[in-house]
């Protein structure tokens, strides 16, 4: 039986979503992570699988598995989604029809992250399919008793991607919080120009992530589209409520465990913040042990290993 295979360009990416997931499994037996492959160093036995889309690794990294006659997956995060064609339709259109087509054609299936990424999805990449959630390893559940109630703050982490984030509508639904939305994420002197009316906080990573979303009443994020946020599921962790759209894949989960809101308005949004800026400690801290529940059923590092290894 052969090893899993993570192929992926941007592995030393700190501020990468995928290149932190991917790190955290790469230290577990029989499953590696590599940013190159070629044909002197490739296992034919291994399981291969593919991250990513919109690159030329993506078509570098075919190739080679295709010459090499190797089994693999492909992974896209997202990228197959059909409301991801509303920015940049044609070129999409035109790498979906030649290049990921002749990549589907040719792999095991993709893997979702997601059941509503896949239902997301353009139907024919549906057909030969997997889902494999992203997951997190857990943390002291102690934890929970640290979540200060007297804080007004509302977060966002990630990515400062005015389109594919939602930042544009964000610094126009949530204007009324002011001050109380902070905003973190790897600085861009363009995206602060756009929309100058947000709270940059500059880039937080590792532990200095774990503290602020510990003290946040919740964690906001506006995407038009995502495969599954990684910092929602960072968020639910450290039982932190999340206020999140549809299109960030997690509105089934946030429903059934109650640990947030699924928006679709500036009212809905706003109705949201004030809910969690009123409520006594106790309701808080109910929502605040549903998201932990909500991790601990759904999103667990276990469970992402456990469907990596099923595919080997």
């Amino acid at each position: 039986m052969g090893n899993v295979v993570n192929l992926y360009w941007k592995l030393d990416c700190e501020s990468n979503g995928i290149s932190q997931l991917l790190k955290r499994i790469e230290q577990v037996d029989g499953i590696f992570c590599r940013e190159s492959v070629s044909l002197k160093n490739i296992n034919t036995e291994d399981i291969y699988i593919i991250h990513g889309c919109y690159s030329i690794y993506l078509i570098k990294y075919f190739i080679i598995l295709f010459l090499s006659r190797c089994r693999f997956y492909w992974c896209p995060h997202g990228s197959l989604q059909k409301n991801t064609f509303t920015n940049n339709f044609i070129k999409k259109y035109i790498f979906h029809y030649f290049i990921s087509s002749l990549v589907y054609v040719f792999s095991e299936g993709v893997i979702y992250v997601s059941d509503q990424e896949r239902k997301r999805s353009l139907k024919y990449f549906q057909k030969k399919s997997k889902v494999i959630v992203n997951g997190l390893e857990e943390i002291n559940n102690n934890l929970l008793i640290k979540k200060n109630i007297n804080t007004q703050d509302f977060v966002y982490i990630g990515r400062l991607d005015p389109y594919h984030k939602g930042l544009d509508r964000m610094a126009k639904w949530a204007a009324p919080l002011g001050e109380s939305l902070k905003v973190y994420g790897p600085y861009n002197d363009e995206v602060q120009k756009k929309i100058p009316s947000l709270n940059f906080k500059g880039p937080v990573f590792g532990d200095d992530k774990m503290r602020i979303l510990l003290k946040a009443r919740a964690l906001i994020m506006l995407s038009r589209y995502e495969g599954l946020p990684v910092v929602a599921i960072e968020a639910l962790r450290t039982g932190t409520p999340v206020i999140l759209t549809d299109e960030c894949n997690m509105s089934d989960v946030v429903y059934k465990y109650n640990c947030g809101f699924i928006v679709k308005s500036q009212n809905e949004l706003l109705e949201a913040c004030s809910f969690f800026s009123e409520i006594d400690y106790e309701t808080f801290l109910q929502y605040s042990k549903n998201a932990i529940r909500a991790f601990h059923d759904c999103y667990t590092l276990e469970k992402m290993i456990t469907g990596y290894k099923s595919l080997a």
